[in-house]
């Protein structure tokens, strides 16, 4: 399984850092991080990376594309239940 090979300050940062202008590229990677959120064993190692990337992808619930904006609101909604 990809996902539980990498580490959040690995191949992470550098590929999500910029959520790409291309919309099935910035839907591709918030529901990779969804599915990384989703793995309560990584939770404790992202908090750089929250609070590194929280901005952009707070403001990816308002892009352009609807399917681009749900799946941010979705992934802030994770993001959410995993702190508290």
């Amino acid at each position: 399984y990809l996902i539980k090979s990498l580490t959040p300050s690995s191949l992470w940062l550098r590929v999500l850092q910029y959520l790409h202008q291309v919309g099935e590229v910035r839907l591709s990677a918030l529901r990779a991080l969804s599915a990384i959120y989703n793995e309560q064993s990584f939770v404790p190692n992202l908090e750089l990376f929250t609070g590194h990337f929280k901005d952009r992808v707070i403001g990816c619930c308002f892009d352009k594309e609807s399917n681009v904006a749900v799946a941010a609101i979705e992934l802030v909604s994770t993001i959410a239940k995993c702190v508290n």
